[in-house]
């Protein structure tokens, strides 16, 4: 994989800090809805997704972002209906019909083919969106922190699905989707499924007094949970906890004191582990771990602090920061 950079200008990171003000200091045409420049809104990368035109679209701190490979199309909110419902975007989704919902710390929003975006109501007690899903029949649900939200169509609103799902006063820490169709939802102590049709719950596991922090599902039902520096695994498909793939457990880096902070498929057989140190490719074809020093390491890293990885249709790698914009690692094959 070769790989090209692309580094943000360092000017806008002033703009990190005035996400909840409206665009007032920018040329904001009305009749489009949004304001076309040749930089990003934000320096703070909260998510990428694709649409069904092939457009990357970039969730920032402060503004959502549409580019398509020559320039940036900015959207705000604003005092217009129209507008995205905050400018603190938290998530995105591109459904199956091809409808691109954003999700903000104030409610969400669906974008029209007539370049704005309709708020649709959401009748829960959280209007943060952390994240939108949708299982394979076509059914949406948020992830509002403290419960789950579903799509009515029929109403076009979202409703309370799952309520208050705060064990000892927590939040949710991720929802997924498996290959099965069930709903699980975790928090900090407590991992939960659910039959994402007809909701009714499947399966309670206690995680054993850890205290989840992160989490990511792998296509084969591996549960990959983060507690401080420790790494384990539950295995959705048998409903226990199995051991650490033995690459990980006897590398001299990942196997001590390192949190792990983001996880992400790397082509058909790999994992990027992101963590404190650095990164960690473990390919589990081959129960092989390299670190990012290491021989076989695939790209040179970004000096940032992550808090993103997307990969999109023709398999270029996009990877978000903190507070230095994003690198994309194009593939050429």
């Amino acid at each position: 994989m070769k790989q090209y950079i692309h580094f943000l200008p360092l000017i806008l990171f002033l703009l990190a800090f005035t996400s909840c003000e409206q665009v007032k200091d920018r040329e904001y045409n009305t009749d489009t809805n949004y304001a076309i420049t040749n930089d990003i809104s934000n320096q703070q990368i909260t998510g990428f997704t694709e649409d069904s035109f092939g457009h990357i679209w970039i969730s920032t701190f402060r503004g959502l972002n549409k580019y398509n490979a020559q320039e940036y199309h900015q959207y705000f909110n604003s005092d217009d209906s129209l507008s995205i419902p905050n400018n603190q975007v938290r998530s995105m989704l591109c459904d199956s019909k091809k409808r691109l919902w954003v999700g903000t710390v104030d409610g969400i929003c669906r974008y029209t083919d007539q370049d704005y975006f309709e708020r649709v109501p959401n009748e829960s007690n959280g209007q943060y969106v952390h994240q939108i899903l949708e299982n394979r029949d076509g059914r949406l649900f948020l992830n509002l922190a403290v419960e789950v939200a579903v799509y009515i169509p029929e109403e076009d609103k979202f409703r309370i699905a799952i309520p208050e799902l705060t064990d000892r006063n927590t939040f949710i820490v991720k929802c997924f989707i498996d290959g099965e169709n069930n709903l699980w939802v975790v928090n900090p102590y407590v991992i939960r499924c659910y039959n994402s049709t007809t909701l009714e719950l499947k399966g309670s596991y206690e995680t054993n007094g850890q205290y989840v922090q992160y989490a990511f599902l792998r296509d084969n039902g591996e549960l990959w949970l983060v507690s401080s520096n420790r790494l384990f695994i539950f295995n959705t498909r048998s409903g226990g906890f199995m051991e650490k793939p033995e690459a990980i457990r006897r590398h001299p880096k990942l196997s001590s004191d390192v949190v792990i902070e983001y996880i992400h498929p790397y082509n058909s057989t790999s994992l990027l582990i992101y963590t404190q140190e650095g990164f960690f490719l473990y390919n589990y074809a081959e129960d092989k771990v390299i670190y990012q020093n290491e021989v076989g390491f695939p790209f040179e890293p970004p000096k940032f602090k992550v808090t993103s990885m997307f990969t999109y249709s023709q398999k270029n790698l996009w990877i978000g920061s903190f507070d230095q914009g994003f690198i994309t690692y194009y593939n050429y094959k």
